[in-house]
């Protein structure tokens, strides 16, 4: 459904946040950002669906803000599988 301008307002205000994030990290970052609303995804995987870290390389950076300003909510907050998929691949490394 179409979300209500109270939470497009406040998914914009968390896109804001996380740019100005991704933009103050240094170049020698690697991130990858999980998205959560009905399901879970990563923002970049490899072969068979596993994250794979992002270089904050001036492309890279870039690619990233570009997804994260073009995201729209997605359902509910699916906070419980988000974190359990955070936590699996903390357990077992990014490469």
């Amino acid at each position: 459904g179409k979300a209500s301008g109270k939470t497009s307002s406040k998914f914009s205000y968390v896109q804001d946040e996380l740019e100005t994030l991704l933009m103050a990290l240094p170049e020698t970052t690697q991130v990858n950002v999980l998205f959560f609303g009905d399901g879970v995804e990563a923002f970049r995987t490899a072969d068979g669906g596993r994250p794979e870290l992002i270089p904050l390389t001036t492309r890279g950076r870039s690619e990233l803000v570009r997804y994260v300003r073009n995201l729209a909510p997605n359902g509910g907050t699916n906070l419980y599988t988000a974190l359990d998929r955070a936590l699996d691949l903390a357990g077992r490394g990014l490469k």
